[in-house]
């Protein structure tokens, strides 16, 4: 058990975090940068302001008219903590302005680069996120709103970092329908806690279609088109692209695990009956750990320690690995857009596809992410909370404005109709699956895979060679499921 002391002495300052967060209030502005730990190297969120489209204003604007939006009035700014800045072009945020207009700054210490803004922005590093809401929440100068993390949830409900949603926003309305069945697989404790506003894939697969043509590869947008697109033929390829030239790796990306994990429909940690529930004995898991072993023992993953136990976008832009595991977001970013105009790509070089099905599972099962907000302990403008989140829901409903947001998107980051065709259609058809494994305590939550016993049963076997999903299920078992049993024991 020689890794328990390193992992509980990492999360020390976490702990005394949440400790922190459950006092009570707090507040602040700081100006730092951020990234996550699926963006830590090279991506970040492309930070050129835009242009305001007359077409989605002009259809924001009606769809305001049109909205029963829930409330009457914004009198102040709303209070955004995060690692990046919301985009005050987009849909939703026309709508908020011709409902509502822009708030009033409400506190002459926000600065005048607020003024005629709905947010007021305290931008974060992405390491810092947790210790500075806490710092905020405890100073009683709370935000209002901060981004839903599935990787800390539900451990930031039951320390109280947030609060419950119910009575701020009505999402037993029809609004709400369409995400009603996945929040309520997110209630902890009979309460309503995020407001999901869009459901998304979590992960897709990028490749490159030259590459692809060039080694003699089947499309994988065309075998998953013609139900061809699973494990079995994932490995196929692997193996010929392997075999390509020098130095070719077939994958590479953080949470390669967790997204193939998610294909068998069994989460190594689920919330069934309203409790956590451990699947670390699952088959359908432990098939898929031996699937996960398998690429680390023939290499088809990206050698981490090639590149100082980092993922290497690069070699995946040169053509040396096949597959790039990223959200849809990487398109949008100053990396894949400068690398897009250096090369002179054409528009339809980068695609994706969902991760391969696999053979054993009775459906097409993608690990998902839930677009979402919290509102936070303390917060001070819940009626903003609630105005934001009901617009973002009225922008996401209404057809003219999906319609000018779709062009938007085309003529500023250059997606094509073809990308923007498959996202759609994978988001509604694919089975939604959610891991809570990060989310049971302090421990769990730590960032690394060498911090966190889900982390390092799930990921280590992927990551060494040497080390398989059997022995650290055994070393690591009895920890995790206390934690389970403690984070339960909280409902009562």
């Amino acid at each position: 058990m020689k890794k328990t002391k390193k992992i509980l002495s990492s999360v020390l300052a976490f702990a005394t975090l949440l400790s922190v967060a459950s006092c009570g209030q707090g507040g602040g502005r700081t100006e730092q940068t951020g990234g996550s730990e699926a963006a830590a190297t090279t991506t970040t969120v492309a930070t050129t302001t835009l242009d305001t489209d007359a077409a989605v204003q002009d259809a924001a604007a009606n769809a305001a008219a049109e909205a029963d939006l829930g409330i009457e009035s914004v009198d102040k700014k709303i209070k955004w903590l995060a690692w990046w800045d919301i985009d005050e072009t987009q849909a939703a945020a026309e709508i908020f302005k011709a409902q509502y207009g822009v708030p009033e700054e409400g506190n002459s210490s926000y600065g005048a680069d607020f003024t005629n803004e709905i947010f007021v922005w305290t931008n974060v590093a992405y390491a810092d996120r947790y210790d500075k809401l806490g710092q905020m929440v405890a100073a009683g100068d709370s935000p209002d709103i901060f981004p839903f993390e599935i990787g800390y949830f539900p451990i930031s409900a039951y320390m109280n970092m947030f609060q419950p949603i119910d009575g701020i926003v009505d999402t037993t309305t029809e609004d709400w329908s369409k995400y009603r069945d996945v929040m309520d697989q997110f209630m902890w404790g009979g309460k309503n806690w995020c407001a999901i506003t869009d459901i998304n894939l979590n992960y897709i697969l990028w490749y490159r279609k030259t590459i692809i043509d060039e080694a003699g590869l089947e499309d994988p947008l065309e075998l998953y088109r013609n139900g061809e697109w699973t494990w079995d033929k994932f490995l196929e390829m692997a193996d010929v692209f392997q075999n390509s030239g020098e130095s070719k790796y077939v994958i590479d990306g953080w949470n390669v695990p967790d997204g193939f994990l998610a294909t068998t429909g069994v989460p190594l940690v689920s919330i069934e009956d309203g409790k956590l529930k451990s699947n670390l004995n699952d088959p359908a898991v432990e098939r898929c750990m031996q699937f996960i072993e398998k690429l680390a023992a023939e290499d088809y993953r990206y050698p981490w320690d090639l590149n100082g136990y980092s993922t290497n976008q690069r070699a995946w832009f040169n053509g040396d690995t096949l597959f790039f595991l990223e959200g849809t977001w990487a398109y949008e970013s100053d990396a894949w857009i400068k690398t897009r105009e250096r090369f002179g790509w054409e528009a339809d070089e980068l695609q994706f596809v969902p991760y391969p099905r696999d053979p054993n599972a009775d459906t097409y099962y993608q690990a998902m992410k839930q677009d979402a907000y919290m509102l936070c302990s303390g917060a001070p403008n819940p009626d903003g909370f609630a105005a934001w989140t009901n617009c973002v829901l009225a922008a996401s409903k209404d057809e003219a404005v999906v319609a000018a947001q779709r062009e938007k998107s085309k003529r500023d980051f250059g997606w094509t109709d073809e990308h923007l065709d498959l996202i759609q259609e994978l988001k509604t058809s694919m089975v939604s699956v959610w891991d809570f494994k990060n989310g049971v305590s302090v421990t769990c939550a730590a960032d690394g895979m060498d911090d966190s016993p889900t982390r390092a049963v799930l990921c280590r076997p992927y990551t060494f060679a040497d080390e398989t999903y059997t022995q650290l299920r055994a070393e690591w078992e009895n920890i995790i499921d206390t934690q389970i049993a403690e984070a339960n024991a909280k409902l009562g």
